[in-house]
């Protein structure tokens, strides 16, 4: 029986973990020489995209302790305080800063900062997860969408674009 106090968090746990499925099964089809070969336009190997996939999930864990997310990522509160001229710096950084992982660490640390985000969210309420996100870093302001919102754009959202 659904319990009625858990089924929205249950339900955008199941599109999440769907969403890292599809992404897993899209990694497991890749040669050792598609890790790091081929670029996108950006010039992003397919490592690159998974580091970066890894950073942003595992950064939502830091907001849900209330600590600065930009310490998480390894990025400086200077270049963090760039995000409202777009991503495209930090997410270099982001890059640069793991660019020494193999294929099976930036695997690895997609899957434990995945395992570790959604043990997290599982372990909260639908009450928690509405909240909005300047409640958990008081610091963004004007930042009212509900935390779920944004553990959905850094998870199942951020799979499927980065899938493409």
């Amino acid at each position: 029986m659904t319990d009625p106090a858990t089924a929205p968090r249950d339900a955008m746990l199941a599109e999440i973990e769907a969403s890292y499925e599809r992404l897993v099964a899209l990694l497991d089809s890749l040669d050792d020489a598609a890790w790091e070969g081929p670029t996108d336009a950006a010039g992003w190997t397919a490592k690159d995209h998974v580091t970066h996939l890894a950073v942003w999930a595992a950064s939502m864990i830091a907001v849900i302790e209330g600590k600065p997310r930009w310490d998480a990522m390894g990025v400086d509160r200077v270049l963090w305080r760039t995000i409202a001229e777009g991503y495209d710096p930090i997410n270099e950084h982001i890059r640069q800063r793991n660019r020494h992982l193999s294929p099976a660490e930036a695997r690895g640390a997609l899957e434990a900062a995945h395992r570790a985000l959604t043990g997290r969210v599982a372990a909260m309420t639908v009450v928690d997860l509405s909240l909005p996100y300047q409640h958990y870093q008081p610091w963004a302001t004007g930042r009212t969408e509900p935390l779920h919102a944004y553990v959905r754009g850094n998870t199942e959202e951020h799979y499927d674009e980065h899938r493409g």
